[in-house]
């Protein structure tokens, strides 16, 4: 009772505006409708969409007796497809209720780092690598830390032959990033932390301006 008294006195004194509530300032309210079904998971269908453009043993093959260069640009057209496929999917015929919310809340904060970004991040893995383990360590609006402990793509080029000494194969994944940040609208440094290779795992940092 004591409590009530307090909130009803400080409402009278201050005004209704100034006393901390939970309900939501209207135009900013969601309700969930009644007798509607929101997807949130991977849509089903968009694993299948995104692998049907990407061979990782043609990767493999294409990589086959090409000087660093030479490699290099494999890796990036590989990366760059990658995440085109994904946001194509994923924005499209495939886009659930989890890219929606991020979408209208990046809208009414004007904040677009890190979840824009990460939510692209995340479908390029579950769509490509589903067996893959990863984790986010950090994840602020100045700053992602993400890390990868195994790799599908990793794996494939290695049992390939290739010589993947410093992690060449990264340039796949910074190519990834960088469409994901054009289409997120973002501009963050980044640097491969921990290589495959040597730290037996991959870790990306995302440093926001």
């Amino acid at each position: 009772m004591e409590i009530v008294r307090k909130f009803k006195k400080n409402k009278k004194r201050l005004g209704a505006w100034k006393v901390a509530t939970d309900e939501v300032k209207p135009g900013r309210r969601l309700k969930l409708e009644p007798g509607v079904t929101r997807e949130f998971d991977l849509p089903a269908g968009m694993t299948a969409a995104v692998q049907a453009q990407l061979d990782l043993d043609r990767l493999a093959g294409d990589l086959q007796g090409k000087n660093p260069d030479a490699a290099r640009k494999v890796f990036d057209d590989f990366g760059a497809r990658w995440m085109q496929a994904v946001i194509a999917a994923g924005d499209g015929e495939f886009k659930d209720r989890t890219g929606e919310m991020v979408e209208l809340i990046a809208r009414q904060t004007g904040v677009r780092f890190p979840h824009v970004f990460s939510r692209y991040l995340e479908l390029s893995l579950l769509s490509l690598r589903s067996s893959d383990k990863w984790n986010v360590i950090q994840s602020t609006t100045h700053r992602l830390v993400f890390q990868e402990y195994s790799c599908a793509i990793f794996a494939k080029l290695s049992a390939a032959g290739l010589d993947l000494r410093g992690t060449p194969c990264g340039a796949i994944c910074f190519a990834r990033f960088g469409q994901a940040m054009r289409k997120a609208q973002i501009g963050c440094a980044i640097s491969h932390s921990k290589r495959m290779d040597s730290d037996g795992l991959c870790e990306f940092q995302f440093q926001n301006p």
